[in-house]
């Protein structure tokens, strides 16, 4: 989806760390979608929560104290996913 043609404004931003997309609504301020707004295709479900989750479980608040190294991109959820089965 970011290398969609009509997405050359970056209209549309990935986060990795949360697996989500989001629509750019001003410079400081983005929206979740979930849908593809090109196609309509389903998008895959926002991981937010269970990285919250799991920076909490670890004793880290996101807001207050440093992020853990891992914690800021995707190897966090891939870290313990499962292996594609051969």
């Amino acid at each position: 989806m970011n290398r969609h043609r009509e997405n050359d404004g970056n209209l549309v931003s990935y986060d990795e760390r949360f697996d989500s997309y989001e629509l750019k609504v001003s410079q400081n301020v983005s929206q979740q979608i979930y849908f593809c707004p090109w196609c309509a295709e389903k998008l895959p479900a926002s991981r937010r929560d269970e990285w919250f989750d799991r920076l909490e479980a670890i004793g880290v608040d996101p807001m207050r104290d440093p992020v853990p190294e891992l914690f800021r991109s995707a190897a966090w959820r891939l870290e313990h996913s499962p292996s594609p089965k051969t």
